[in-house]
């Protein structure tokens, strides 16, 4: 497994370590989905997704800002993927650690003649 420093990426996801100072008071907390895990991103094209089913984590997003930030108050959170062409319960990412921290989630975008859109992963 890949262990995390100041960025890490999986796929179309970077986490960038940032300041607890990131999160202000417009952020508030996306809930997890009906299986507790914390959905970071859709892998669009092959239909997976990157989860985090580590307690003691916690995404936040604010109004009209696209990334969104992580935080991990657990001492490692692992950052997976599900599901997808692979079938599911298959990884088609190898799996991220990720410490104790705060990390700004950014999603890989492209220039797509008129708009910038997240990259389909």
């Amino acid at each position: 497994m890949k262990k995390i420093g100041d960025t890490a990426r999986q796929g179309d996801v970077l986490l960038v370590r940032v300041s607890a100072r990131a999160v202000t008071p417009a952020h508030h907390e996306v809930p997890r989905d009906a299986l507790g895990r914390i959905e970071v991103a859709d892998g669009e094209t092959s239909l997976h997704k990157h989860v985090i089913r580590t307690p003691g984590v916690c995404m936040l997003r604010a109004e009209g800002i696209s990334d969104r930030v992580l935080t991990v108050a657990a001492e490692m959170a692992e950052l997976i993927t599900e599901g997808g062409e692979r079938g599911p319960g298959l990884m088609r990412h190898p799996a991220l650690k990720i410490p104790r921290g705060t990390y700004e989630i950014v999603i890989q975008r492209e220039w797509a003649g008129e708009e910038v859109v997240n990259v389909a992963d």
